[in-house]
């Protein structure tokens, strides 16, 4: 099923998606949009919404078409989503997981078309050379949508292709397309999915915006938050052997990845690693008080609907909070100047992370969703990925107890427990990783540095307050778990965890969170 060439508007199929039929779709909308695993804004009040471009791509007795939406709040900058929808007589249903649909970007892909729509274009990107047509296939039989909770919409197409159909889209290139390119293109490290193209849009507010992603689709065994879960709860809460045999790998895995990324030739600028100077220190300083402040607002306002249990522990924390930029603050002149700033995965936790038969496969680099696509290209230090994984295994030890996997775990019996396994799994995470950066060349940070410490805190800090703020638009029946972690980064809580031990330094027992 091709697109259609670029001659022609849309129209050419009889335009099923005329005023009424769009009026119907917002009126669906207003209604479902809030309840949208996807939608990013389910605290605000929803003030508007309409299509502020479309096109219809697929014809006949089910046509299909793709809608730029626009949402607006009070007091602050609209938001835009892509969706694709399709009819089925009067009613109007998602089309992310219909075979039509995916014949059509598979074939978009392959013939790289360029699709007009009302006020703009759709434009496909192969990445590389075609592959003959394995990965990208005329037919389709079967799609099938993954349904694990993510921002975006995934499915994977005939059991060998996977596409990702962006929701949330934002002006400019997209690391998710970036970073994967780099690595298959000038890079020997295979732990990523083979890139096999995008589908970016064009318009009057968007000079360029990702809409999908491309890829070869890697069979697996599920992924690590899944696997490490029910590992946990199955021994009761403590780390068995094959969950540190896991996190060893995947420390080793993390290690070549930022290998790969801060070996980016001069010549590639957008990768090149650049050594940390002042004016960065500045910058996330900034951006860690700007986090900070909206973790502490969003906080305040949600207290009172939050449960009993959770309001006290959220109180707690309200108080405590004020303490935390002293303990965390980044200073120049402590040092860092052996460390250096280069592209990162950006949200990389164990749901990133998948186990195959051939080792670990890391997956979506298209950063951390509640951040720009500015902050998200940056280049950063490494080490904020390494705080976003030390994150994930505490938020791993904590779900194994507290959400049990069925027949797999005990009552809990012992509240410290998932501190002291968290711990435990950390400690096993850095000291392997700590061993891969110290030999490797050209090395982006120095284990011996003694600065690295305070930068490592100063990550997970920020990662914890970031995930407050998510947690409470997306998830508030988790927001205990960053609460805890704050708790304890302010001093006041019990577990301490030691996210600034730098395992092999005789005689240093760390810095606690």
């Amino acid at each position: 099923m091709s697109p259609p060439a670029e001659t022609g508007r849309p129209g050419t199929f009889g335009d099923p998606w005329g005023e009424d039929t769009l009026s119907q779709l917002l009126e669906e909308l207003k209604g479902s949009l809030p309840g949208m695993r996807w939608f990013a804004e389910k605290s605000l009040p929803l003030t508007g919404l309409s299509v502020v471009d479309h096109a219809p791509l697929i014809g006949g007795p089910s046509p299909v078409g793709w809608f730029l939406l626009e949402a607006t709040f009070p007091g602050r900058a609209p938001s835009y989503y892509s969706a694709f929808y399709r009819r089925e007589e009067d009613a109007l249903r998602p089309a992310e997981d219909h075979p039509d649909l995916a014949e059509y970007l598979l074939a978009g892909l392959r013939a790289a078309s360029r699709v007009p729509t009302e006020r703009g274009s759709l434009t496909f990107r192969p990445s590389g050379p075609a592959d003959g047509g394995e990965a990208l296939p005329a037919r389709v039989q079967q799609v099938r949508q993954i349904t694990s909770e993510q921002s975006n919409t995934s499915v994977v197409i005939d059991g060998r292709t996977i596409h990702k159909h962006l929701r949330r889209i934002a002006p400019g290139e997209n690391p998710d397309v970036e970073v994967p390119e780099y690595l298959w293109s000038r890079s020997p490290f295979r732990n990523v999915p083979r890139p096999l193209g995008s589908l970016a849009y064009s318009g009057p507010k968007f000079p360029l915006a990702l809409v999908g992603t491309t890829q070869v689709f890697v069979p697996n065994e599920g992924d690590l938050w899944t696997g490490f879960r029910k590992e946990l709860a199955g021994a009761g809460g403590t780390p068995p052997p094959s969950v540190l045999s896991l996190v060893t790998e995947l420390a080793s895995v993390t290690g070549q990845l930022h290998a790969a990324l801060a070996s980016a030739p001069a010549d590639l600028t957008a990768f090149s690693p650049e050594p940390v100077r002042e004016a960065d220190v500045a910058r996330w300083q900034a951006s860690w008080d700007t986090t900070y402040e909206r973790a502490r607002a969003e906080l305040s306002q949600a207290r009172d609907r939050l449960p009993p249990p959770v309001r006290d522990l959220a109180e707690k924390v309200g108080r405590c909070l004020p303490q935390l930029p002293a303990r965390t603050a980044l200073r120049w002149e402590e040092g860092l100047r052996d460390s250096l700033r280069t592209r990162i995965h950006g949200d990389y936790h164990l749901g990133q992370v998948m186990r195959t038969r051939t080792g670990l496969i890391i997956l979506d680099f298209e950063g951390e969703p509640l951040r720009s696509l500015e902050e998200r290209r940056a280049k950063q230090s490494p080490l904020k990925d390494v705080a976003g994984m030390l994150r994930s295994l505490d938020y791993a030890a904590h779900a194994a107890v507290r959400a049990p996997f069925p027949g797999s775990a005990r009552p809990l019996e012992d509240p410290s427990l998932p501190e002291r396994s968290s711990r435990e799994m950390q400690e096993r995470f850095l000291e392997r990783y700590w061993a891969v950066a110290g030999a490797a060349r050209p090395r982006w940070v120095d284990p011996k540095d003694p600065a690295l410490p305070r930068l490592l805190r100063f990550h997970v800090t920020e990662k914890a307050l970031y995930e407050l703020s998510y947690e409470l638009q997306y998830r508030p029946g988790w927001v205990d778990i960053p609460l805890r972690a704050l708790l304890r980064a302010t001093g006041a809580g019990p577990g301490e965890v030691p996210v600034a031990d730098v395992p092999g330094r005789p005689g240093r027992s760390g810095e606690d969170l």
